[in-house]
C-alpha cells in the first residue's frame, strides 16, 4: 500500500511538471508522449500509466497521450531498439509532442541513445529510474528524473 501511493504521487508531481509547463504556453490540446520499458502485462507499467491518466484527468486542458511500450523484458538487442527508434521516427514524423514522460530505466537508455529531440525544450520527465548517473542533459534542456530512491 505504501508502495502504490508513493507511485501516485510521484506520477502527480510528473505529470505536475508537464502541466505547468504546458499551462505556461496557453492549454489547447496538448500532446505527450509516453514511453514506457515494459509492456502492459506488468503491474509497474499498469500502475503508472493509470497514474498517469488519472492525473491528466485532473488538469483542465485535454491532453492526447501516445502511448508506446518497449516491452524490454523480452527483447533488448541492439537491432531490435533501432528498429524500434526507426518505427517511432516514422509513425510521429509529422507530430510534434508537448511533453514526454518516460518509465523505468530501458525506456530512458533508449531515450538517451535513440530518441530524436527536434525541440530540446520540450519538457521530459523519468520516473522509476535506478541508474542514478542517468540524465536527460543529451536530449533535453528540460528534463528531470525521479529516481526509485525519491519515492
Amino acid at each position: 500500500m505504501v508502495k502504490r501511493l508513493a507511485r501516485f504521487l510521484t506520477l502527480v508531481l510528473c505529470i505536475g511538471t508537464v502541466a505547468v509547463q504546458a499551462e505556461e504556453t496557453n492549454w489547447e490540446l496538448k500532446r505527450v508522449l509516453v514511453l514506457h520499458s515494459y509492456d502492459p502485462s506488468y503491474q509497474w507499467t499498469n500502475d503508472i500509466q493509470a497514474g498517469i491518466e488519472k492525473g491528466f484527468k485532473q488538469t483542465d486542458g485535454e491532453v492526447k497521450l501516445s502511448i508506446e511500450y518497449l516491452d524490454a523484458k523480452r527483447v533488448h538487442s541492439e537491432g531490435y531498439l533501432q528498429q524500434m527508434a526507426s518505427y517511432l521516427r516514422f509513425k510521429y514524423r509529422a507530430y510534434e509532442f508537448d511533453g514526454v514522460i518516460i518509465s523505468d530505466d530501458a525506456a530512458m537508455r533508449f531515450v538517451r541513445n535513440y530518441f530524436q529531440n527536434p525541440k530540446r525544450n520540450v519538457p521530459m520527465v523519468a520516473i522509476g529510474i535506478n541508474d542514478k548517473g542517468s540524465s536527460l542533459d543529451k536530449v533535453s534542456t528540460n528534463g528531470s528524473v525521479i529516481y526509485e530512491e525519491d519515492r
